[in-house]
């Protein structure tokens, strides 16, 4: 599970970020960031932003111009107030509640909104408002690190590992890619008797009321263990596939609307079982690392798995991406 974090230009503006112990500071927030967070910004105030970071000293600047370039963002334009302009913390939290905001970092020495030098963290309704220096104290810290890395049990249905894996992910994100070697073959052998993993993720996806590309590799197996195999002929597969997403997905409602492209990529299973035997699912910069992969949708009963969210940079994903990216058996749009 993501979580959504934070901070306006008053957090921005204040000396914090040039105190002699902001290294430290600054260093366990941009973590939080990079590793478990979405970061609310408005792009309207991006400039501010940077015009603050440019006085840092070099170091500091380049961390948090790396951070603003390469981690997870998402646009509050249409929401955004400065931190001053509301008069008291239940209009704060009126106003980003439908956002799921989770934590709100300000000044140590902020007084405003009821907080003094006694105050230093408020919670109202599971929105976290805290001083810098005691994020730490925090319930939405606490969360980060002790349950957002927890595995699947088993025990779960499949509404509750959407919400509590995918669906934070899902509403801030422009980009998905999968990486999984059994997709496309048991997309094949689903087709005819239930909703495939494929179409449940769709209709998740669909009900996030998001505009995103979904871009998906996987292998062209042929001969598997059990079951139906996908098709040898490279043409056969491709109107089977094609077929498949005009007769199951484009039907859906909102699926022009929302699905800017939907791309199925396969690679020869020669190539794809040594590269690519983890199985990912990639949310513009975050990835999730599915022990079963898309399995955990194929309504099969669920099965206990693991499922570890990283910063992608973090990951090998890019580097089998780009070695399945330059290896497509067959490419379907």
């Amino acid at each position: 599970m993501i979580y959504n974090l934070h901070f306006d230009t008053e957090y921005v503006y204040s000396d914090e970020l040039k105190d002699s112990n902001c290294e430290i500071l600054t260093s366990m927030i941009l973590n939080i960031w990079r590793d478990n967070c979405c970061f609310f910004i408005a792009d309207k105030e991006v400039k501010n932003y940077i015009e603050v970071i440019d006085t840092l000293p070099p170091q500091l600047s380049i961390k948090w111009k790396t951070a603003l370039t390469n981690y997870k963002t998402y646009n509050i334009d249409d929401c955004y107030k400065p931190l001053r302009d509301f008069p008291d913390l239940t209009s704060l939290e009126k106003n980003y509640k439908n956002t799921e905001l989770d934590l709100v970092i300000i000044p140590n020495n902020y007084n405003g909104l009821g907080f003094t030098t006694a105050v230093n963290n408020r919670n109202i309704n599971g929105m976290d408002i805290v001083k810098s220096q005691y994020i730490p104290l925090s319930a939405t810290y606490n969360h980060i690190y002790n349950s957002y890395n927890r595995d699947i049990t088993g025990t779960e249905t499949l509404d509750q590992i959407w919400e509590t894996k995918f669906s934070r992910l899902a509403k801030t994100s422009s980009a998905i890619t999968i990486i999984d070697r059994y997709l496309g073959v048991n997309i094949f052998q689903d087709i005819n008797s239930k909703k495939t993993s494929l179409e449940y993720f769709i209709d998740k996806i669909l009900s996030c009321n998001i505009e995103c590309s979904i871009t998906i590799y996987t292998s062209h197996i042929t001969h598997p263990t059990s079951g139906d195999f996908l098709p040898e002929d490279k043409n056969e597969c491709k109107t089977f596939i094609e077929n498949y997403i005009r007769r199951k997905l484009e039907i859906k409602p909102r699926f022009k609307k929302s699905i800017a492209s939907l791309e199925i990529n396969f690679c020869e299973e020669s190539l794809f079982r040594p590269i690519a035997h983890d199985r990912f699912i990639t949310f513009d910069k975050h990835t999730i690392n599915l022990g079963i992969g898309m399995e955990i949708f194929r309504q099969n009963g669920i099965k206990a798995t693991t499922c570890t969210l990283r910063y992608t940079g973090n990951t090998n994903f890019s580097t089998i991406l780009n070695n399945l990216s330059k290896n497509r058996f067959l490419s379907v749009k």
